[in-house]
């Protein structure tokens, strides 16, 4: 049976490749693995992930050469719309804060028609996904 490869294998992969051989081609290969994942989206994902708060600060920033064009107003406006950033967050800290009853969790898996070790994988997920978005997205302030 192929073996299922996940996110974080290509990110391992291209590292490999890089430490392997050339550093470039690391880069190389990451830049390949996101024209192929751009290329299987549909008009409407590619809009929504060129609207992304981090793929609009890092074209603006590496690009445009003179800051960020929106206002912080907008800046945080598109972070509080950016269902890609909130939705983990909103998971992590209700793992973080909320303690939920045995009987809930059990409902909740039920539900969702999960096991148990699956609900939890997902919480775990939320949690890691929201620490990333918050060193990427929302690094911390100076001063």
């Amino acid at each position: 049976m192929p073996r299922k490869i996940k996110y974080q294998d290509i990110l391992d992969a291209a590292k490999a490749h890089g430490e392997n051989s050339e550093p470039e081609h690391e880069v190389g290969d990451l830049q390949e693995m996101l024209a192929l994942a751009y290329n299987t989206m549909t008009r409407e994902q590619r809009e929504k992930f060129l609207g992304r708060a981090a793929v609009r600060e890092l074209v603006e920033r590496e690009l445009d050469g003179e800051g960020p064009v929106e206002t912080e107003e907008e800046h945080q406006e598109a972070i509080w719309q950016d269902d890609s950033l909130q939705f983990p967050r909103l998971i992590a800290e209700i793992n973080a804060n909320v303690m939920i009853r045995p009987k809930d969790f059990k409902d909740l898996c039920e539900s969702m028609d999960l096991t148990p070790d699956l609900v939890k994988e997902l919480f775990d997920r939320a949690d890691t996904a929201w620490e990333n978005h918050k060193r990427v997205v929302c690094p911390p302030r100076e001063g």
